[in-house]
This record gives C-alpha cells, sequence and structure tokens, in this order.
C-alpha cells in the first residue's frame, strides 16, 4: 500500500531515533532526520502487539512482569498468518521482543508503591525539538514526594549500549517537565530496559557527557531540518524497528 507522506515543519524525533542518533555516521543522521520530517500519513507503532502483552502481563499491585501471558501472546502471533514482507518482519520482531522479556521477567520489578500505566502520548522540546519520550510507567512515592520512570527500549540498533544510556539521559530531562513539579526524582530507580540487549540501565549510571551528546545531536537536527528534501522512495516505510 502506497503511504501518503506528510511534512512537519516543526522539528521532531522519536524516542529511539534519538537514544540511536548520537551515536550514528553523519549519513546515518541525516536518514533519521529525513524520515523523521517526511513520515507515512498512517504509522502505527511496530511494537505495538509487544507493549500492549507488556501492559497486560504487569500486576500494578506487586510491580512485577508475569512471564506467562508473554509467551501465550508469542504463541499466539505465531500462529497467525501474515502476508507481505512489512507485517511477516513486524510479527517475528514482536514474538521476539515478547519472549526475550518473558526471559528478562524475573529480574524486571517496578520500584515500590503506585504505578500509573501511561497509554498517551507524552512529548517535550529541547534545544527546538520536539521529542516524543513516553515513559511505559510512572511510579509515584506518596510518602517520600517521589517519584520515578520506566521506560522499555524495544530497538534491534547496533548502538544498543550507548543508545540505551542516551535514552536514561532523556528520562531525566523528561522528569524536568512542569507536570512533576514539586516532587523529587528517584533517579536510582528512574529505569530503560534494554529488551534486545536484555540489560537494564538505571539513572544513577549515566554519566553527563550523555546529555552534552544529546544537546549537541538536537542542534545538529533543528540546523539541517529546513533543508531536509522528501525521500525519493514515495513508498515509505511504516515506523518500523527501533522507530
Amino acid at each position: 500500500m502506497v503511504q501518503t507522506l506528510t511534512a512537519t515543519q516543526k522539528p521532531r524525533i522519536s524516542f529511539n531515533k534519538l537514544c540511536e542518533y548520537p551515536h550514528v555516521s553523519p549519513s546515518a543522521r541525516r536518514r533519521i532526520a529525513r524520515e523523521q520530517k517526511f513520515s507515512a500519513e498512517f504509522q502505527v507503532s511496530y511494537y505495538q502487539a509487544a507493549l500492549h502483552a507488556l501492559f497486560r502481563a504487569t500486576d500494578l499491585e506487586s510491580g512485577l512482569l508475569d512471564h506467562e501471558p508473554l509467551r501465550t501472546v508469542a504463541a499466539r502471533l505465531e500462529s497467525e498468518p501474515v502476508e507481505g514482507k512489512f507485517q511477516k518482519s513486524r510479527q517475528k520482531n514482536n514474538i521476539w521482543a515478547l519472549r526475550l522479556l518473558a526471559r528478562m521477567a524475573p529480574q524486571i520489578i517496578l520500584p515500590p508503591r503506585e504505578h500509573v500505566k501511561v497509554m498517551q502520548k507524552a512529548t517535550m522540546e529541547r534545544e527546538g525539538v520536539n521529542i516524543s519520550v513516553r515513559p511505559e510507567f510512572i511510579t509515584y512515592n506518596r510518602q517520600l514526594n517521589t517519584f520515578a520512570l520506566t521506560k522499555f527500549r524495544f530497538s534491534k540498533s547496533p548502538v544498543s549500549a550507548d543508545a540505551a544510556e542516551t535514552g536514561v539521559v532523556l528520562l531525566l530531562e523528561f522528569a524536568k517537565e512542569a507536570r512533576f513539579a514539586g516532587r523529587l526524582l528517584d533517579l536510582e530507580h528512574t529505569t530503560i530496559i534494554d529488551v534486545f540487549s536484555g540489560s537494564i540501565i538505571h539513572g544513577h549510571m549515566v554519566g553527563r557527557h550523555r546529555l552534552v551528546e544529546m544537546n549537541t545531536a538536537l542542534r545538529e537536527l533543528a540546523l539541517i531540518w529546513p533543508d531536509l528534501k522528501p525521500p525519493g522512495n514515495r513508498h515509505n516505510r511504516l515506523d518500523g524497528p527501533g522507530g
């Protein structure tokens, strides 16, 4: 199906793509920027099936992740017929993500206290760029007046380790938004769970140089944005792995 491309004049970038952006070649950065500016009119989350299963498998009372529902959804997806290269790839990668999540489940425990699923979009602006940075869970500790953010990163990027650390920086920046005014960030429990690498990175583990890298990347993106031209291939792919 041919996708209609729509351009946005305001610089923008998704969470996963900004995680990768500082760590790839100049040509790859320009490709990412072009894909972000000229996106398909109709997009769905590539890992939507895995994300929905994750929400259902997480017990908000205990903060525990149950591996059984994840394996059940993976098995169901595997039995469903699909047509087309893109759909087959998406099905395969969602199944893989679910099985990796199930394997990691014993290590994944949300911080103690009150857990809230974040189902709506959440954005922030830095260096003139609008950034999509929705965490999957926010945990509030009313007694200590603190909060923690938990984000699951679904990406098979070859720069996964560096990208995950940039993702933590994004969460730390998001924690500065006005919506959290009056609360203290629980740095130790603010976490990126990088599904495909099987790693868990906490807020206190990331150096300040990652923030410098990210801000430099955002300034570059804002600078090149006005001059970006539409891609030659009008059959622009939907939001694929790491999108």
